[in-house]
């Protein structure tokens, strides 16, 4: 689910789709209801690859301006992280070496600057990334 496309293009979807149509753009709360294992990504270069922006986008639905596209499709915080974490690491039959913090994974993972459960979706992007660890060795710290 290309959430980030949901944030810098969903204002003009709004303008061109009806809601019907909106409905099936990105439809993770269906796709979580139904049992499909939903995955973020962000269609990089076509739009920014700003996790935390994803993040938010997948659960508010949030436009540029403001405006909520189809937020009944909207997921629960847990389920964007998953998105993000495990579900993608399942897409790409990665699973057993990635996607969670295990023994034996690859500990490629990020500390944020807040708890993203701990706080509004809406304000998931004022969230800074305080290290990055990639194969358990630290390849950025703030």
């Amino acid at each position: 689910m290309h959430c980030v496309a949901l944030y810098e293009l969903g204002d003009s979807y709004i303008r061109n789709f009806t809601s019907e149509q909106l409905a099936c753009a990105y439809p993770g709360r269906t796709w979580f209801d139904r049992g499909i294992v939903a995955v973020g990504s962000s269609d990089v270069p076509v739009v920014d690859c700003d996790v935390l922006v994803n993040l938010r986008s997948a659960v508010t639905r949030l436009t540029a301006t403001g405006q909520r596209m189809a937020p009944e499709q909207g997921v629960t915080i847990d389920e964007a992280l998953r998105m993000f974490t495990i579900n993608g690491a399942f897409a790409s039959f990665e699973e057993t070496l990635k996607g969670t913090i295990t023994p034996g994974k690859l500990a490629d993972l990020v500390v944020l600057s807040g708890n993203p459960r701990a706080i509004p979706a809406e304000e998931l992007p004022s969230l800074s990334v305080d290290m990055t660890v990639v194969d358990g060795r630290v390849v950025y710290e703030r």
